[in-house]
């Protein structure tokens, strides 16, 4: 409890915060610094307990869905042109 106490403090996170998580009090979102502490444990806690494998499976699903696939893309616009054309 001391430890935790000591980190809380230590990245700006306020009891009261940490308290509201688990016990589903007045906050509604957790705070910035909440969520960037645990970002960075969580990639810390990756990076050296998987080597980093769970961060780069998530960097291959974000890549897949902002990327641009300019093959699907094309085969899209035809198809729509095409149902366009037949239907009139």
């Amino acid at each position: 409890a001391a430890a935790t106490a000591a980190a809380a403090g230590f990245l700006g996170i306020g009891l009261d915060e940490l308290a509201a998580l688990f016990t589903h009090g007045a906050v509604h979102a957790p705070s910035a610094g909440l969520v960037a502490a645990l970002a960075a444990s969580a990639w810390a806690a990756d990076r050296y307990s998987n080597r980093g494998r769970v961060v780069a499976s998530v960097g291959r699903g974000v890549d897949a869905f902002a990327g641009v696939d300019v093959r699907r893309e094309a085969l899209a616009e035809s198809a729509a042109f095409v149902v366009g054309y037949v239907l009139g």
